[in-house]
């Protein structure tokens, strides 16, 4: 029998010829080219006769790296033991893929490494597997992708959250993954694996008309630990407006647009403008939706302001009154048709919100605060008048007793005073004049005070003229006379002739 080394002798031979034959070796392992030998040995003579066989190397070992399926490219796959003892690697191909052939039966230890470990877990990375003579064993190795990045961010407009907004996560090889916004806007994706994803909100046919987002979609990369921020970030559209409209509030005063209620500026200012070429700029302005947001608006040729581009939101409408200092600048015809209006809302303005394309309308009171009375005195006695008179004193009242006033004016050469005068000292549309006629030469009657009305939608009224008798205290009379004229001469003056005078009707004003 062969030793442990494979040796073997026969000893105390006589000399002569030998057949040297090995059996008793496993065929199935082993093969030989021939199991049999001759020697011939002389008398003290050695001889070696050798058997020189191979191992049948037919097993081997195949398998696939995977994870989570897919397979894993580029892992090193080490192979060790057998009754060789065996010491080799391999590379994984594309499809993960990896094998180890002519092997010899027996027992060996198959390895991975070389592979992101901040990628992918393994439960086991060594197998121990026996093979049999021309069996090939499958050891494959199955992971798991580590899934420790994540994305996260935000959907807002002008800084504020905008919930229920529909995100979509996309991948590579992978099924989407949506979520929602939250009350603040916000959403994450979480227990992602490292690698290139895009992510996409989208918005109802609502939200894309009020809302001007930069971008719907963006690309992502993200390693391993690490938690991407992508925000989506919009503007209000700007596609609403506001007009402005101020209405002369008389019709009755309540601080509302009623029926028949003149706007402002009236027709007669707006001719004025026109006729001027000046740009009529009312203290009309809109703040909001931002503390510090302030608009300008557009002069209309009717009259109305127009704040056009705006954002969806709440706004404030502000109306305060021109300065003096700007109606002093105008010119008279514009800054004095002015002078007699104020506006007369609230201070703080008027809360307006609006929507989406929405053009909203906000009505402002304006107060008459002055009223004009032109008043014209003429001498008269019943239906009969006479000249204008300059000179009298016109003074109204607030009361018909006469205990209020509030202006007086003197006519001038053709009879006319005109008396201005604040509105709030009267009560409705009337005031009540007296008359007193310049001293010396006239009298008037005495038939109390004359009620003056106006049109209370507007600041000036027509001319009045007083119905109480003005009449002249003194009359002069002339008389002269001549001889009659005839055909034979006359036409002479008549001098040193007495005139009596007697009661006759003469006109008020001679």
């Amino acid at each position: 029998m062969t030793d442990d080394s494979g040796q073997y002798s026969f000893t105390g031979l006589r000399a002569g010829t030998y057949q040297v034959e090995i059996s008793g070796f496993n065929t199935s392992e082993v093969s030989f080219s021939s199991t049999s030998g001759a020697a011939t040995v002389g008398v003290g003579e050695s001889k070696v006769v050798s058997f020189d066989g191979t191992y049948l190397r037919t097993a081997g070992i195949i398998g696939t790296v995977t994870v989570e399926g897919e397979g894993l490219a580029n892992v090193t796959v080490s192979l060790t033991g057998g009754p060789d003892g065996n010491d080799e690697t391999t590379m994984t191909d594309a499809a993960g893929q990896y094998s180890f052939s002519q092997l010899r039966a027996g027992e060996y230890a198959v390895g991975i490494s070389g592979y992101d470990t901040d990628d992918y877990e393994f439960v086991t990375t060594s197998k121990s597997v026996t093979i049999a003579v021309g069996e090939t064993a499958n050891v494959p190795f199955d992971g798991i992708l580590l899934r420790t990045a994540g994305i996260s961010g935000r959907v807002s407009v002008e800084g504020t959250g905008l919930a229920d907004v529909t995100v979509t996560l996309s991948m590579a090889d992978a099924d989407d993954m949506t979520t929602m916004t939250d009350a603040g806007g916000q959403y994450a994706f979480a227990g992602l694996a490292a690698g290139d994803y895009t992510v996409s909100i989208a918005l109802s046919a609502e939200q894309m008309v009020a809302f001007v987002f930069d971008s719907t979609s963006e690309d992502v990369t993200v390693a391993d630990d690490e938690t991407a921020i992508v925000n989506f970030d919009a503007e209000h559209a700007a596609t609403a407006s506001v007009t402005v409209r101020l209405f002369v509030d008389e019709g009755p005063k309540n601080d509302m647009m009623d029926e028949g209620e003149m706007m402002f500026p009236t027709p007669e200012m707006l001719a004025v403008v026109a006729e001027l070429g000046l740009p009529l700029a009312l203290p009309i302005s809109l703040s909001g939706p931002g503390v510090h947001d302030m608009h300008t608006g557009m002069a209309m040729p009717d009259g109305s302001v127009v704040f056009g581009g705006l954002k969806a939101g709440g706004y404030q409408v502000i109306v305060t009154d021109i300065p003096d200092e700007v109606l002093a600048a105008l010119p008279p015809a514009l800054g004095n048709a002015l002078r007699d209006y104020a506006y007369g809302g609230p201070a703080t303005g008027y809360p307006i919100a609006v929507g989406v394309g929405q053009d909203a309308m906000q009505y402002a009171p304006v107060d008459i605060t002055h009223q004009t009375v032109h008043f014209s005195t003429w001498l008269k006695h019943g239906d009969m008048t006479g000249d204008a008179l300059a000179g009298a004193t016109v003074t109204l009242y607030a009361d018909e007793d006469g205990t209020d006033m509030v202006g007086s004016g003197m006519t001038d050469d053709m009879g006319v005073t005109s008396i201005r005068f604040e509105r709030a000292d009267t009560e409705g549309n009337m005031v009540y004049a007296g008359i007193e006629a310049p001293e010396g030469d006239f009298a008037v009657s005495a038939d109390g005070k004359q009620a003056v009305m106006w049109n209370p939608m507007y600041p000036t009224g027509d001319v009045v003229t007083n119905t109480a008798d003005i009449v002249n205290l003194k009359a002069e009379v002339s008389f002269g006379g001549q001889t009659i004229t005839t055909a034979m001469g006359g036409g002479e003056a008549l001098a040193g002739w007495a005139s009596i005078y007697h009661p006759v009707r003469i006109c008020c004003n001679h």
